[in-house]
């Protein structure tokens, strides 16, 4: 890339051992001047550059975190929380996940942020396939009474969790996963529901 410099060029006597060598060129005082200021608000505009570059990026790194749950801590003890509702409460809206680790978590479970993911210890395996006995030593289960989880936010995922429990009526509706009705984007999971004894594969409002 070719800079253009307003220079003040000039003749003027080389600082050679002849002193009335005057035939190259040389910057002026001015001129000189001209580039060092110049040379100066480069360096300082490629400072700032550099900053914004380096904000940016820190803001995309920050805009999606994974939490880690675990109920006792033992399979998990790098773990950031011991209940999911803990980790929904601290997530954000930017597309956060939430690894829930192997156990039995006695809570009825609202997510109220958009864009959250939630994986259980099972992530990824088809529910139809795996062993249908809930257990807390290999399975992430929640259990509760009264509609253990309950999604009341839009673009969610719940992914290899056992869910059971559901034995009360209105207002608990007397289901295991329970989706807010007004939800806009698809909402989508696959778990077990051991109280209906059937795989809830693709869960969509």
């Amino acid at each position: 890339m070719k800079i253009r410099l307003p220079l003040s060029i000039a003749h003027a006597n080389w600082q050679t051992s002849d002193p009335d060598y005057t035939d190259r060129p040389v910057i002026s005082g001015s001129a000189r001047e001209c580039v060092s200021g110049n040379l100066e608000r480069s360096g300082r505009l490629l400072a700032a550059t550099v900053l914004c570059l380096m904000v940016l990026g820190v803001q995309a790194a920050a805009a999606a975190t994974t939490w880690v749950v675990d109920d006792d801590g033992v399979q998990c003890p790098l773990r950031n929380f011991s209940t999911i509702n803990a980790a929904v409460a601290a997530a954000g809206t930017g597309g956060d996940t939430i690894k829930v680790c192997p156990g039995l978590y006695g809570e009825q479970v609202k997510i109220n942020r958009d864009n959250l993911t939630l994986l259980g210890a099972q992530a990824g395996v088809d529910a139809r396939t795996r062993p249908f006995v809930p257990d807390p030593l290999t399975q992430s289960i929640i259990d509760h009474p009264c509609g253990p989880v309950q999604i009341i936010a839009d673009n969610v995922t719940i992914n290899g969790f056992t869910v059971q429990g559901s034995i009360l009526s209105d207002p608990c509706t007397l289901s295991g996963i329970w989706m807010n009705p007004g939800s806009n984007a698809p909402d989508q999971g696959r778990c077990q529901n051991p109280q209906q004894h059937r795989p809830e594969q693709h869960l969509r409002n």
